[in-house]
């Protein structure tokens, strides 16, 4: 077990003069010791790189994140305030919860994605079809973007506020409004839903 804790001072230098200088933390993990990592962080970004382990779980009170090349089983990431990015990147069971800042998730192969944001838009590039997809925002638009064209889904997208917009070649619709999207590609064995409060749903 590892544990490290920051605390961010002020150095002074003469009276009325203070030079702030920004602090980082390196750590290089070496790939399959590692089983679990948590990381807590109440400022500042968090960037992670290039990491294998079964479980991954970051949670942040203010600060950005930057997920790049991370293999795990389940990954959560937790965030009051500021971006993230997850790109290139394999994890089984992916959790996002989000209060205020934008999610950028882009190429990320999974089983089962679940992202709630109150405030902040979520864009979802190059994804590939996984059995479990929610997602869920107060007020932000929300963009999937499939790699290829899904197989075999159960889809239903829904705002109460604006438009839904759906682009899937062979999606049968069983609902068809301008606010919700209800249909079904293939049999139907994985399942997508897309919901807003008060953003526009964009899937292509």
């Amino acid at each position: 077990k590892i544990v490290i804790k920051q605390k961010q001072k002020a150095a002074k230098f003469f009276n009325g003069f203070t030079f702030r200088k920004k602090n980082s933390i390196c750590i290089a993990i070496p790939k399959k010791e590692i089983d679990k990592i948590i990381v807590n962080n109440k400022s500042g970004d968090v960037k992670i790189r290039d990491l294998v382990v079964k479980s991954i779980m970051t949670k942040g009170k203010s600060g950005d994140g930057m997920i790049v090349g991370l293999s795990a089983e389940k990954g959560e990431f937790i965030s009051q305030s500021g971006e993230l990015v997850v790109k290139d990147s394999s994890v089984q069971e992916l959790n996002i919860k989000s209060t205020t800042g934008d999610n950028y998730i882009t190429n990320v192969s999974n089983s089962n994605m679940n992202i709630t944001s109150t405030s902040g838009e979520v864009l979802l590039k190059d994804m590939t079809e996984g059995k479990s997809l929610f997602i869920e925002t107060k007020s932000g638009d929300i963009g999937v973007r499939y790699k290829g064209v899904p197989t075999s889904l159960q889809l239903t997208a829904k705002s109460n506020l604006t438009d839904v917009i759906v682009d899937l070649k062979g999606l049968k619709k069983d609902k068809n409004t301008e606010k919700i999207k209800v249909g079904t590609i293939g049999d139907a064995k994985n399942e997508a839903k897309i919901l807003s409060e008060t953003g526009v749903i964009y899937i292509d």
